[in-house]
């Protein structure tokens, strides 16, 4: 029985201290979690919706309708706060024309991007303008045949405003595009959206 005693008393004292201990010891574990928190605080994502434009003209056709609904997501990376890096997909409107065969569909992108903010704190407006490569999809369709997909890298480019009215969420106003591509037509969008960021 004193045994027994002994040990569940020495059992206790052990658990008392792990705390102290714990607290003692740096850990690996602590130390990754740090870092990983660290670099959890500069990454942000974004979602933005608005009117889109594919600017293709085809001479034959008549009536043609090639604006509607775009919209585009993305991730990025703040480095500091004048400038980050971010990665998107954007999504723009079908092509319908007025003679009912020839379609433009499937206008999308993929771009890698490097944005540069100037934020204005005292009117909580951050502008920003983003650069980089982009590689695009345009399908054309003739009725119900496919006709050719033009697919190929082009220029992205975009320049909007962030609105700050919370400390990790902004309203973001854009323009944004891609061109200069000798297989695939202009694309554009305006859009509004929101952004997040987790630290």
């Amino acid at each position: 029985m004193k045994k027994f005693t002994v040990l569940v008393l020495a059992g206790i004292a052990a658990l008392l201290s792990l705390p102290t201990f714990a607290k003692s010891v740096p850990t690996a574990t602590n130390t990754t979690f740090n870092k990983f928190n660290t670099l959890l605080r500069n990454i942000y994502v974004d979602g933005n919706v608005g009117a889109g434009k594919v600017k293709e003209d085809i001479r034959v056709a008549r009536n043609d309708h090639n604006e509607g609904v775009a919209w585009n997501i993305g991730a990025g990376y703040k480095f500091c706060k004048y400038g980050a890096g971010e990665f998107s997909y954007s999504r723009y409107h079908d092509e319908e024309f007025g003679n009912n065969t020839a379609r433009g569909i499937d206008n999308k992108s993929y771009q890698v991007a490097a944005k540069a903010m100037y934020p204005l704190p005292q009117w909580k407006l951050s502008p920003f303008v983003k650069l980089g490569p982009a590689w695009v999809t345009h399908t054309a369709r003739d009725g119900g045949r496919v006709g050719s997909d033009m697919d190929g890298f082009a220029i992205y480019s975009a320049a909007g405003v962030a609105v700050l009215p919370w400390n990790n969420t902004s309203i973001n106003f854009q323009v944004s595009g891609t061109r200069n591509h000798a297989g695939t037509p202009a694309m554009y969008m305006y859009t509004a959206g929101l952004s997040y960021m987790f630290g």
